[in-house]
């Protein structure tokens, strides 16, 4: 709204106290476990993060690369605080746990705690269906250390053959 912004002395600013920040939002309600369906779109919702500006320059682009890769781990570790205090049969703990997939596919925690909610539901088509999933996750992985060293994972160089 234009309450939030504030000129002063020639310059703009924002007034804080008036506007609220979404990942502020989203971070604290994932910790006390209320998953915002934001959270579902995995790291899409870190893209958005001042999504358009990249080109303003090299260094404001280096900036907002390091800003979202910090605030993809700060929602990564609210999930996973999340995912440990929730109990097995707790609602809280799939959205968690499904959220964490979307972010890491590969998240094994996560997975694991997917797979025993539906087990522990009876349902055992969704637990093998996760199962699967993760199988496949683990093995796209680990296809690409081979292929392309450990260095892919991320995005540097080859790694050297360890050597004993």
């Amino acid at each position: 709204s234009a309450a939030a912004i504030i000129l002063e002395q020639g310059r703009l600013r924002l007034d804080l106290v008036a506007i609220e920040v979404d990942l502020h939002r989203i971070h604290r309600s994932a910790e006390t476990g209320d998953i915002d369906p934001a959270l579902r779109l995995g790291d899409e919702v870190i893209d958005e993060l001042l999504a358009g500006f990249e080109d303003i320059s090299p260094l404001f682009q280096a900036w907002l690369m390091v800003r979202r890769a910090i605030w993809r781990d700060r929602l990564v570790s609210a999930l996973e605080l999340c995912l440990e205090r929730q109990g097995a049969g707790s609602p809280r703990l799939r959205l968690a746990a499904e959220a964490l997939l979307r972010f890491e596919p590969g998240h094994e925690p996560a997975a694991l705690a997917l797979m025993r909610h539906f087990a522990e539901r009876g349902w055992a088509e969704a637990a093998l269906r996760e199962l699967r999933a993760a199988t496949r996750s683990i093995r796209s992985i680990t296809e690409k250390i081979d292929e392309q060293g450990a260095g892919a994972l991320t995005g540097g160089s080859k790694l050297p053959d360890y050597k004993p």
